[in-house]
């Protein structure tokens, strides 16, 4: 019905785009939707709705949602899953949609884990902290300071990066996006403290079940680094 669009009887318009729905799925999902399209506004009327600020893709899984109460965050050339539901997570907060909002967030926690691999070969854990960081700017912009959900599962995340392999801290990447956010760099210092890493120098066993075996992958980096301090 959602490829279909059969029955639809509302209408997204995004930069000449036109998307056919269903006031009945979407609008008891969305407090924004509801508002729109069975209010009293214009947009209730010709029960069409206007869309600038949105990408179209990301229109799209958030209408895939409604329809499945789930979407696909791997299917985008330029973004990454994570920046995916980051974004997602940020759209259902805009639009009033408390169910979406707890999926993306879900999505964005299981996607900071470790990716599963080959242990015998290398882990690129530089990479992956770009990766992190690469989402900083939507985590901590696009939602209200109030809302902790995904900067908790970033800076966490983080942090355990950090204590497989200390050097990261000389990334530049890393820097930059500390001087640049100053609430990352106190999450970092926070989650590192008091979160649920448990502190620097201890170890949480139900995140740390594979972390400790890249320790020795990453050795000869972090006594370089040290040596480098000295």
């Amino acid at each position: 019905i959602l490829d279909s669009g059969r029955g639809a009887d509302m209408t997204i318009i995004y930069e000449g785009t036109l998307l056919r729905y269903h006031s009945a799925i979407v609008c008891p999902r969305s407090a924004f939707f509801d508002a729109a399209i069975w209010g009293n506004f214009q947009e209730g009327q010709t029960k069409t709705i206007t869309l600038q600020n949105e990408k179209l893709s990301m229109i799209r899984r958030m209408m895939q949602w409604f329809y499945a109460f789930g979407y696909n965050d791997q299917d985008e050339a330029t973004m990454s899953g994570l920046e995916v539901n980051a974004q997602m997570y940020a759209m259902a907060d805009q639009f009033g949609v408390p169910g979406l909002k707890k999926t993306a967030a879900a999505k964005f926690r299981q996607g900071c884990k470790p990716p599963a691999r080959d242990w015998d070969m290398p882990w690129d854990v530089d990479a992956e902290l770009v990766l992190l960081l690469d989402c900083t700017d939507t985590v901590y912009t696009s939602t209200p300071d109030t809302d902790h959900t995904l900067r908790k599962h970033l800076t966490e995340t983080i942090v355990k990066r950090l204590r497989t392999a200390p050097y990261l801290v000389k990334l530049p990447q890393f820097k930059e996006k500390c001087l640049q956010t100053p609430d990352l760099a106190y999450g970092i210092v926070e989650a590192g403290i008091m979160g649920e890493s448990g502190g620097w120098g201890t170890s949480n066993n139900s995140w740390n079940n594979g972390w400790n075996n890249t320790a020795a992958q990453h050795q000869a980096q972090t006594a370089k680094w040290m040596s480098d301090s000295d």
